[in-house]
């Protein structure tokens, strides 16, 4: 930015404006806990969520994996589940490093045949 000379001369300033992001992403619809039982006999259940979507400040809209936010899955939807509980967590890290967490419990119990027939199948009673 120049001014109007003074004394024949310019006067110059330099504006630097620096800004950091500092804002960590923020997920929308993380789903809650999730309880399932499995088929009879079977040792796990695929189990379907919807995944959260992300927000992040430096991004204009909310979407499954918005531009400069990277997402990581411990569990996918879908994929099995062994009896118990199992806890999925999404990670979303934005370019500046500030990183938010979705986290939810799945639960998949046995069916009474299961149970059942592990009793009748076990030694030493």
């Amino acid at each position: 930015m120049s001014i109007c000379p003074v004394n024949s001369q310019y006067l110059k300033f330099i504006f630097v404006i620096e800004s950091a992001d500092r804002e960590k992403p923020r997920f929308i619809d993380c789903p809650g806990d999730i309880t399932q039982t499995a088929e009879p006999l079977a040792t796990h259940a695929d189990v379907d969520w919807r995944p959260p979507r992300t927000l992040d400040n430096s991004n204009p809209y909310t979407s499954d994996n918005p531009p400069g936010v990277t997402i990581n899955v411990s569990m996918q939807p879908g994929n099995p589940f062994q009896l118990g509980e199992t806890r999925v967590n999404y990670t979303a890290t934005d370019a500046a490093g500030n990183v938010a967490v979705c986290s939810f419990v799945v639960n998949v119990k046995g069916s009474c045949l299961f149970i059942i027939h592990n009793l009748m199948n076990m030694r030493d009673i």
